[in-house]
């Protein structure tokens, strides 16, 4: 999570050819939308995406951009429990599942 905010993913190893490919996709559709071509989605379609696979990448970029704008621009804050999972890795669970730890 560290090098996507710092934007040194790209220096990482163990990604694969398919995250790689899918990282600078996201990021210049994220950064630069109005100088993507059709250039910069022939790595997915030469690891077999389709127009279908490729637009809903496509989505999935947008609508993530455009829930952090919103929250970021109305200055929304995690919840304790969410916080504590995104610095300590920890998995959250359902509601129920909260509840019955609480118990």
């Amino acid at each position: 999570m560290e090098a996507i905010k710092t934007r040194s993913w790209n220096t990482l190893t163990g990604l694969s050819e398919r995250e790689r490919a899918l990282c600078t996709l996201a990021e210049k559709l994220s950064a630069t939308p109005t100088r993507m071509t059709a250039d910069d989605w022939q790595p997915l379609r030469d690891l077999g995406f389709d127009d279908t696979a490729c637009l809903e990448v496509a989505h999935i970029v947008g609508i993530f951009n455009h829930l952090t704008r919103l929250a970021d621009g109305l200055g929304l804050q995690l919840d304790a429990g969410t916080q504590k999972a995104s610095e300590t890795g920890e998995v959250l669970g359902t509601p129920e599942q909260a509840a019955g730890q609480a118990a």
